[in-house]
């Protein structure tokens, strides 16, 4: 059997190796190839080590609780590397404009803040009491304001949609984006009624984790165990059924393989395989640029507490976020320094794929010294730029998601992964990683 993945990111590497290990395990021969088109592997996934300082280009981490993740990590030796992130990164704030507010974390803290208001809060202890209701292509945005009101939605979740989707939550569709939430309402009538029931109301579990060395310490490992199989810098143009095999034709030539699995973003996909171009053209991407600012904590008036933070709508900042990576992970600065990763881009900072890099950059720094009240310059940047960086699963995805998915399987060998078909967290896409290996071998 001989084998494509198209396309060197988490998804693309996690598929190869969990599909030649399970064919190993079967018994089955198999040839299989990796194509990336850029001359280096992990796609969004990128650490930079410099000055002192670990910076991620891309995502910061996982939740260690998904046994998918945790079984690769083990099975890669890289269980020893694991870091847990530390107990002070729990704290997590929003900024709306003149201070920060802390983010509850229980219910006694959610009583006692100031953060929602009095009239807020009954609104959102309501929600027990509000009926269910299955609407079809509801908002994450409406959603919300129906069962917890408005200030909920623009105080609480829209700040966690900026922060996982960089979306707008009157945009995002709540059965693809939350699905989680959705069924929670359908199966228990209220979230409220789903907390106590569950006792954590369906949350995720597990810690957020990296490793010593940064988050592509995972991409060298897989890059290491699949050598000799990866072709970087060949871009794959076009992919075409051709009696019983896939040609795949590349800029330097066509090759015939027996099953493709298609690792690319959307936004590749529609050149790649025409049959879902006018489909894959509509799920929207946002831009995210992220700038590393490492300063010397003696000369700051006070060090930045928890996690980061999350800038209101109200706040009217460039920044979308900001997060304090040392705080995270203790080894991500120079003892004596910290590292705050800002981030700038999203749905309401779209501008930012025709700006320069210096001018992100200082709008960056400008931002991050207001709001923190940082009179010097960092003696640290590092710059990384995604002009399609998160997709956004918008109302009338499920239903686009729904077609290609159609179209992909009705072709005999051809197979569909990656962030913008299956969740947009690395435990998403090692999971469908992992579906895949099982799938294609299926002979």
């Amino acid at each position: 059997m001989k084998i494509a993945i198209i396309g060197g990111g988490i998804s693309g590497l996690s598929a190869a190796y969990l599909t030649l290990k399970e064919a190993k395990n079967k018994n089955i021969a198999m040839e299989l190839y990796i194509f990336e088109k850029e001359n280096k592997l992990g796609g969004t996934i990128s650490t930079i080590s410099k000055n002192g300082f670990i910076c991620e280009g891309g995502p910061n981490g996982f939740l260690n609780s998904r046994k998918e993740t945790m079984d690769l990590i083990k099975d890669l030796d890289l269980e020893k590397k694991l870091l847990v992130s530390n107990k002070e990164s729990k704290k997590r704030y929003v900024y709306d404009g003149s201070r920060m507010w802390k983010i509850p974390e229980k219910p006694i803290e959610f009583l006692s803040s100031g953060y929602i208001s009095f009239k807020g809060k009954l609104r959102i202890l309501s929600e027990f009491f509000r009926p269910a209701k299955d609407i079809e292509n509801e908002s994450v945005a409406d959603f919300v304001r129906r069962r917890l009101g408005f200030e909920a939605a623009e105080k609480l979740i829209d700040p966690m949609v900026r922060g996982i989707y960089a979306g707008d939550i009157e945009k995002l569709e709540l059965k693809s984006a939350f699905s989680r939430i959705k069924e929670l309402e359908k199966n228990y009538g209220s979230l409220f009624k789903a907390m106590f029931k569950l006792k954590r109301g369906g949350a995720p579990t597990g810690h957020l984790a990296s490793f010593d060395l940064g988050l592509y310490r995972l991409i060298e490992a897989l890059e290491e165990q699949i050598q000799g199989r990866i072709i970087k810098g060949e871009e794959v143009l076009h992919i075409e059924r051709k009696d019983k095999s896939w040609q795949v034709k590349t800029k330097s030539e066509e090759l015939f393989f027996d099953k493709v699995i298609l690792s690319v973003p959307a936004y590749k996909l529609k050149d790649i395989y025409k049959p879902v171009s006018e489909l894959c053209d509509k799920i929207i991407y946002q831009p995210l640029n992220v700038v590393h600012l490492g300063y010397k904590l003696k000369k700051m008036p006070i060090k930045p507490d928890g996690f980061g933070f999350i800038s209101l709508k109200a706040a009217k900042t460039n920044l979308l976020g900001a997060i304090y990576a040392s705080n995270m992970f203790k080894n991500r600065a120079p003892e004596g320094h910290i590292l705050i990763s800002a981030m700038i881009g999203g749905a309401f900072k779209n501008e930012v794929r025709h700006i320069s890099d210096e001018e992100i950059i200082s709008l960056s720094i400008n931002d991050i010294n207001r709001i923190l009240n940082i009179i010097d310059r960092p003696d640290f940047v590092q710059h990384r730029r995604h002009n399609n960086a998160i997709p956004n699963y918008n109302i009338g995805y499920s239903k686009i998601k729904e077609e290609i998915i159609k179209i992909i399987d009705k072709e005999e060998g051809l197979y569909l992964c990656g962030n913008a078909f299956f969740g947009v967290g690395i435990n998403d896409t090692i999971k469908r990683a992992k579906e895949l290996s099982n799938i294609v071998l299926d002979l």
